[in-house]
C-alpha cells in the first residue's frame, strides 16, 4: 500500500514537473523571437575571435546564397555557434578516420537540444523515452597500466574501447537500428568513461536497453589487448607478482628463477589479455526520475526552465552511471564465481593483482624507511654514547639529548 502511495505521489510531482518545463520552453521561445539578432550577437560575443571570424564568414555564405528569410539564418547560425559554444574534443587519441572523440560536455549540450526539441512539440512525459544514453566504463585500465608499465599502453587500451562505441557500422549499431534505435554523437566521460547518446522516434523500451548493453559488453570483450599486456614476458610476470624492478635487482638468479615459474604456474594455457567494459544505460524519463529523487538538489516545479533542463540531463547520466556501477560490480563477482572458468578466474586476479600489489609495494617502501629511521637514530644515539664515554658530555646533557633524538624519530624509550 505505501509502494502504491510512494509511486502516485511521484508521479503527480512528475506532471508538475513536466507542465513547468513546457511552459518554460514556451517563454524561452518567445524570448529568442523577441531578442532576434541581439540574441545572438550576444552568443557570439562571448566567443574566441576566431570562432567569431568563422561564424561572420558563415553568415555572408548564408546571405550570398540568397537565404533572406531572418528565422532560418538565425536557425543555421546558432547551430554554427553551437559547435564553437563547447571545447569538445577529447585529444588523448583518434578513433575511426583520423577523428578525435567528442566529450560529455559536448554530449549534454546536444542531450539538452533534443530535450528541448521533444518539449515544443506537444509531448507527453513518455516522449522523453525517445532520448538514452548508454554510458561505459572501462575495466582494467589500471592492470594495463601496471602489468605495461607504460601509461601509453593504457591509453591505447582506451582507445581500442572507444572504437567500439564510435563505430556506427559495426554489427551492434546495425542490430540497434534494426530495433529503431540510432547510436549518435559517441563521447568520453574522462578517465575510462564512454558514452553513445541513443535516439528513437518512440519510446526506447527497457528490453531493448538491455540487449544494448549486452550487444556492447559482448563487443567489448572480443578487442584483442594481448600485445599490450603480454604474459609471456618476464617483466610482466614479475609486475604480475608485485616485483618492482628495486625487488628484481636485489634478488639472486635462483630467486628470480622461482618466482618467474611460480608466475607462470598461475597463468592459464592460452590465456590472452582482453578489453572489458561494464555499460549502463538511462532515457531522459530515467533522468527525470533521478532528478525527482536526487537528495540534495531534487527537481521541482519551482525550478527555472533551464535549470530543471539540466537537472534531467544531469540525471539520466547519474542513472546510467549507477546502472554501469552495479554491472560492474556483477561483472567482477562473475568472474569470480566457482562455476567461471580458469580464464576468468586468472582475469579476475589479473585486475585484483595489481592493487593487490600496490599494497603491499606501499607497505615495503614504509618498512624501508622505517628500518632508515632506525638506523640513522641508532648512529646518532652512538656518536652521543661516544661524547659521554670521553667525558665530554655530563649525565644531565646527555639524557637530555637521548630524549631528543627519540622524540625526533618518534620512537618510545
Amino acid at each position: 500500500m505505501q509502494e502504491n502511495e510512494r509511486s502516485r505521489e511521484r508521479a503527480e510531482r512528475l506532471n508538475q514537473v513536466f507542465e513547468s518545463l513546457l511552459k518554460g520552453r514556451q517563454a524561452e521561445r518567445a524570448e529568442q523571437q523577441e531578442g532576434g539578432e541581439a540574441w545572438l550577437e550576444e552568443r557570439i560575443g562571448n566567443l574566441p575571435e576566431r570562432a567569431q571570424g568563422e561564424i561572420r564568414a558563415f553568415e555572408r555564405k548564408l546571405a550570398d546564397a540568397g537565404i533572406a528569410n531572418p528565422a532560418k539564418r538565425a536557425e543555421l547560425t546558432e547551430e554554427k555557434i553551437i559547435a564553437f559554444e563547447q571545447t569538445y574534443q577529447d585529444r588523448r587519441f583518434t578513433v575511426g578516420e583520423g577523428k578525435h572523440m567528442l566529450n560529455k560536455a559536448f554530449a549534454k549540450e546536444h542531450a539538452v537540444t533534443w530535450l528541448k526539441e521533444i518539449l515544443g512539440d506537444s509531448p507527453t512525459p513518455e516522449d522523453l523515452k525517445k532520448i538514452g544514453l548508454l554510458n561505459a566504463d572501462a575495466n582494467g585500465l589500471k592492470a594495463v597500466n601496471d602489468l605495461s608499465s607504460s601509461h601509453e599502453k593504457g591509453t591505447e587500451y582506451l582507445r581500442r574501447i572507444a572504437e567500439v562505441l564510435a563505430d556506427d557500422e559495426n554489427p551492434e549499431a546495425k542490430r540497434l537500428k534494426e530495433l529503431g534505435v540510432e547510436i549518435r554523437l559517441p563521447h568520453t566521460a574522462g578517465g575510462d568513461e564512454f558514452g553513445v547518446l541513443l535516439f528513437s522516434e518512440k519510446a526506447i523500451e527497457p528490453e531493448t536497453m538491455e540487449e544494448a548493453i549486452r550487444l556492447y559488453e559482448s563487443a567489448t570483450a572480443k578487442v584483442d589487448a594481448s600485445d599490450l599486456v603480454d604474459f609471456s614476458d618476464e617483466g610482466t610476470l614479475l609486475r604480475y607478482m608485485g616485483i618492482s624492478e628495486r625487488q628484481h635487482d636485489l634478488m639472486d638468479e635462483t630467486q628470480r628463477r622461482e618466482r618467474l615459474d611460480a608466475a607462470r604456474a598461475e597463468v592459464p594455457k592460452g590465456f590472452q589479455m582482453r578489453a572489458s567494459a561494464s555499460f549502463g544505460a538511462a532515457t531522459l524519463y530515467d533522468g527525470m526520475i533521478s532528478a525527482l529523487e536526487h537528495q540534495s538538489k531534487p527537481l521541482s516545479s519551482e525550478d527555472d526552465f533551464n535549470r530543471a533542463v539540466d537537472k534531467i540531463v544531469g540525471g539520466m547520466w547519474d542513472a546510467a552511471d549507477k546502472a554501469a556501477m552495479e554491472n560492474k560490480t556483477a561483472y567482477k563477482e562473475s568472474l569470480r564465481a566457482e562455476n567461471a572458468s580458469g580464464q576468468d578466474k586468472f582475469f579476475s586476479k589479473v585486475l585484483a593483482r595489481t592493487s593487490e600489489a600496490r599494497v603491499l609495494e606501499a607497505k615495503l617502501d614504509a618498512m624501508t624507511m622505517e628500518l632508515k629511521k632506525n638506523e640513522t637514530m641508532e648512529s646518532e644515539l652512538a656518536k652521543l654514547d661516544a661524547l659521554m664515554e670521553q667525558g665530554l658530555m655530563d649525565d644531565a646533557a646527555y639524557g637530555k639529548n637521548m630524549r631528543e633524538i627519540r622524540k625526533k624519530y618518534r620512537t618510545v624509550s
